[in-house]
């Protein structure tokens, strides 16, 4: 068989509503000139992830990077945050995402994910940590006590 340029969102519906309605996936590949495991798999990410998931077109390994499997609005909304609020910490911010009605009964990044994302995406907001310095009198003072 010839190699079929990549499926077009409607051929991908196609697949999905024609095998709703009971088509074999053999006679759905030979309409559409493609492979028969083509069509299987798209009928498959159909069925078992809705529709809605034909759309999604990305091939290979899922994303990598910090917060790149939570939703890209959460990603802003936390770096609007921070940015609006220069001194709230990743616990101030995971707090204000869990009170976001957006948001509500889903998974929050953890405190160290927030924490590594804004050291990346707004590193200009986030605070350097002085070293601390003790006063001579104040280390001897408490010594002798």
């Amino acid at each position: 068989m010839l190699r079929h340029a990549p499926l077009t969102l409607a051929e991908r519906e196609y697949i999905y509503q024609q095998k709703m309605k009971g088509v074999r996936l053999e006679q759905i590949a030979e309409e559409l000139g493609c492979s028969y495991y083509t069509v299987r798999k798209w009928w498959r990410r159909g069925r078992d992830h809705g529709q809605e998931s034909l759309r999604q077109t990305r091939r290979g390994r899922p994303r990598r990077g910090i917060l790149s499997t939570y939703p890209e609005a959460m990603r802003r909304q936390i770096q609007k945050l921070k940015c609006g609020h220069p001194l709230w910490g990743p616990d101030r911010i995971r707090v204000e995402l869990g009170e976001d009605v957006r948001w509500k009964g889903q998974r929050l990044p953890s405190r160290s994910q927030i924490a590594l994302y804004l050291k990346e995406a707004c590193p200009e907001h986030i605070q350097r940590r002085r070293e601390r310095t003790f006063s001579p009198s104040a280390s001897a003072g408490g010594a002798g006590a």
